[in-house]
């Protein structure tokens, strides 16, 4: 067993920057869980998404960058967590 991670992209921009991942990991009996991970940060925002492929239900590494970039671009719309 044993977990791979690739880094799909990083973006960093002034007040917003994000990092996604893939990462593979290895289970007994011939198995293997896929998943996708990002992080993003929008001013004082942050959020994370993530994303387990299941049979019948797969994201393209591409996909995942679009789901990531578009998850950025709608950060900045949440309301200001309260203090």
């Amino acid at each position: 067993s044993g977990t791979e991670v690739r880094v799909l992209e990083t973006y960093d921009e002034g007040d917003e920057s994000s990092t996604a991942w893939h990462l593979s990991t290895r289970l007994p009996n011939e198995r293997t869980l896929e998943y996708s991970v990002a992080f993003l940060r929008s001013g004082s925002a942050i959020s994370q998404l993530v994303f387990v492929s299941a049979p019948g239900a797969q994201m393209s590494d591409g996909q995942f960058v679009a789901t990531t970039r578009r998850a950025l671009e709608r950060l900045p719309q949440l309301p200001p967590y309260p203090r």
